[in-house]
């Protein structure tokens, strides 16, 4: 059978909106609010409508699980993975090359045996993956999942996008909320800095957990300590102010193999500092993201930056840590 706009809205996560191309017979999906994307910019903005932590989430008893889509548009990877679980175990990845076309690609899974699932689809990070036709065997049921512990919003770069993982469900963001069992929004925006503007409080998520991890591109690409130091603390008294008493957490920069480099913005060690200052005088917990990954350059995808799947699997199991310790 094939899902309506309805049906495959209603088991759509980690998307603000939907929407359907009556010209072009595509489900479109954006973790992003119009505001937030105008905010972001020329370059920043279309990376908005990639489908970094979107997903399909919903009970089924189809056998088959089955969806055509397009790839509208790529940045950086040239990698991509669809990966499904069922009953929260990964069992089938589409890994592969991706391609910027507009020729429609198939992902398909049948499983052994009929039986009521939870399946959660994850799709990639670095694509706007736009579906044309998803279909389950006939007469399936199709119940969104709903049972979530609570919610989950994850403000970043390019680590928090996903950049440098194989698999789209691996992810920091993504191995977390898997974790808690939270529902989750990854607003992570690749080579992106502090900024109090792309925070919208009519975004259609109310989060009881707030992660945020800027700074490294602050300190590469901003022009005075000064300048940083403005952008933080804005950004951290705006969440205090569109979400009072949900917990945030600011994780400082990861280790990096290039932080011996002067720049403008001050050492990177005076940047780790006084981030966790302006952190802790919003009210947030700080995070030491410098003891989440080992500073060893095979835990990183680039060998110096961005964390590879094995770094994220660190980098998620300390972020959970925190969490647990930080609730005790």
């Amino acid at each position: 059978m094939h899902l309506t706009y309805e049906q495959l809205s209603a088991i759509t996560r980690g998307a603000d909106h939907t929407l359907y191309d009556e010209e072009k017979g595509r489900f479109v999906m954006r973790r992003c609010t119009d505001r937030q994307t105008e905010a972001y910019g020329v370059g920043y903005g279309t990376k908005c409508e990639l489908t970094a932590g979107v997903r399909f989430d919903f009970w089924t008893d189809s056998q088959t699980v089955e969806f055509d889509y397009v790839i509208a548009r790529r940045v950086s990877v040239i990698w991509m993975s669809i990966d499904l679980y069922a009953d929260g175990v990964m069992v089938a990845c589409d890994h592969k090359k991706s391609h910027v076309s507009q020729d429609k690609d198939t992902f398909s899974y049948r499983f052994e045996t009929a039986a009521r699932r939870r399946v959660t689809v994850y799709l990639p990070y670095m694509l706007d993956v736009q579906v044309t036709d998803f279909r389950l065997d006939d007469g399936a049921e199709v119940t969104p999942y709903t049972d979530y512990a609570g919610t989950m919003l994850c403000f970043g770069d390019s680590i928090t996008h996903g950049y440098h993982a194989q698999y789209s469900s691996c992810t920091y963001p993504a191995m977390v909320a898997r974790y808690f069992n939270y529902d989750f929004s990854n607003q992570g925006n690749a080579g992106y800095i502090f900024d109090a503007n792309t925070i919208d409080p009519e975004q259609n998520i109310k989060p009881d957990l707030i992660t945020v991890a800027f700074g490294t591109n602050d300190w590469n690409k901003l022009s005075s300590p000064e300048e940083f130091r403005e952008n933080a603390n804005a950004f951290y008294a705006r969440l205090a102010e569109v979400y009072p008493g949900v917990p945030v957490y600011g994780i400082l920069p990861l280790w990096r193999g290039d932080s011996w480099r002067p720049k403008k913005a001050g050492k990177f060690e005076d940047i780790r500092r006084q981030l966790a200052e302006i952190i802790a005088a919003n009210g947030a917990i700080v995070v030491d993201g410098d003891q989440a990954v080992p500073h060893v350059d095979l835990f990183f995808g680039d060998y110096r930056l961005h964390p590879n799947d094995l770094g994220f699997s660190c980098y998620a199991q300390y972020l959970i840590g925190e969490i647990t310790r930080s609730r005790a």
